[in-house]
């Protein structure tokens, strides 16, 4: 697996730089529209209400850690990304959010410490053109992942420059997990993040067999 290069960082960084305001619409809008897709969904629903610290992977803004800290009263959120720019917006909407914490790191690279009970990655693994080896290096900071995808992506259009940079370049469905085990998932409506035909979002959790 090729490491995220300077291509990769710099790309992001610049992204959030130039499209602030539109960043934070995108991040704000599939939270809540994920928030709200959760009512009836317990499999996926409640490991997010008894966790005591949860991990999210490319969190961008910094919105959907937000989001869920609403639902979610207790517990602390360390998101990470490689995009300066991103964590910087993060830092300066969410501050006094004692329970959020933003880091600018690689953490598929760079190991943090802890332990987490559930990790989270929304709309960053299509970014891969092998997500399965990042997703082992997710499954090193807890034995649950999250997956916020765009669901059955048709005609992808590959801009592909680096592992996780510019493009999507890998399709989801719900059968692309079978080397683990699926506790539960589920597609919701969302007008962020359409690629093409289809406008649907999958949420999987996921552990290893």
């Amino acid at each position: 697996m090729q490491s995220n290069t300077k291509i990769a960082v710099n790309y992001w960084t610049n992204l959030y730089s130039a499209r602030e305001q539109d960043c934070i619409n995108r991040v704000s809008n599939l939270a809540k529209d994920f928030i709200a897709s959760l009512s009836g969904q317990t499999p996926i629903k409640s490991p997010i209400l008894r966790a005591n610290n949860i991990l999210e992977f490319g969190c961008g803004t910094g919105h959907l850690c937000s989001a869920l800290s609403k639902i979610n009263k207790k517990c602390i959120f360390v998101g990470a990304d490689i995009s300066t720019s991103a964590i910087s917006i993060a830092n300066k909407y969410h501050f006094e959010n004692e329970r959020l914490y933003f880091i600018d790191k690689d953490i598929l690279y760079e190991k943090i410490d802890g332990h987490f009970d559930l990790v989270i990655s929304s709309n960053t693994l299509e970014h891969f053109k092998d997500p399965f080896l990042a997703i082992e290096k997710l499954f090193e900071y807890g034995d649950s992942l999250l997956l916020l995808l765009p669901y059955d992506e048709k005609n992808i259009q590959d801009k592909y420059d680096v592992e996780g940079g510019a493009g999507h370049v890998y399709s989801f469905n719900e059968n692309s997990f079978g080397r683990y085990k699926v506790i539960g998932w589920y597609t919701f409506f969302t007008h962020e993040w359409v690629q093409g035909e289809n406008p649907l979002q999958m949420v999987i959790l996921i552990k290893k067999r």
